[in-house]
């Protein structure tokens, strides 16, 4: 079964990932595919306002990386020479800084975005 996303670009400055719930990176080839529950957004077509809105479902994408840190240690190394970079905090699993090409959002059409964090039902919240 296929699903449908919508994609925006140019991102890193509207995202907040610092509460995100963060899957397992997919790496193919020179990319890295990253699935996050209740990322935060403001200041984008998605969230105009300067308040922070979450979307429960979404993933990021990095094209072309040429450098991944995690806890700024390196961990994969590839060559690219137009860079971009993200941080993709949350979780537990320590906070990520990516050297790229492109950075997108990726969102389900069937995602909801809501003023409050939302959380999977098998995650304990204190």
């Amino acid at each position: 079964m296929s699903q449908e996303l919508r994609v925006y670009v140019d991102i890193e400055d509207a995202i907040d990932t610092s509460e995100s719930f963060r899957g397992s990176a997919i790496i193919r080839d020179n990319s890295i595919l990253i699935p996050l529950i209740s990322l935060g957004i403001s200041e984008h077509i998605l969230n105009p306002t300067q308040q922070l809105a979450f979307i429960d479902y979404s993933y990021l994408f990095f094209e072309s990386f040429s450098r991944v840190l995690i806890d700024n240690i390196p961990d994969w190394e590839s060559q690219d020479s137009q860079k971009r970079y993200c941080y993709v905090g949350g979780s537990e699993a320590g906070v990520l800084e990516v050297e790229c090409k492109q950075v997108c959002l990726l969102v389900p059409t069937n995602s909801r975005l809501s003023p409050t964090h939302w959380y999977p039902d098998n995650v304990l919240i204190p």
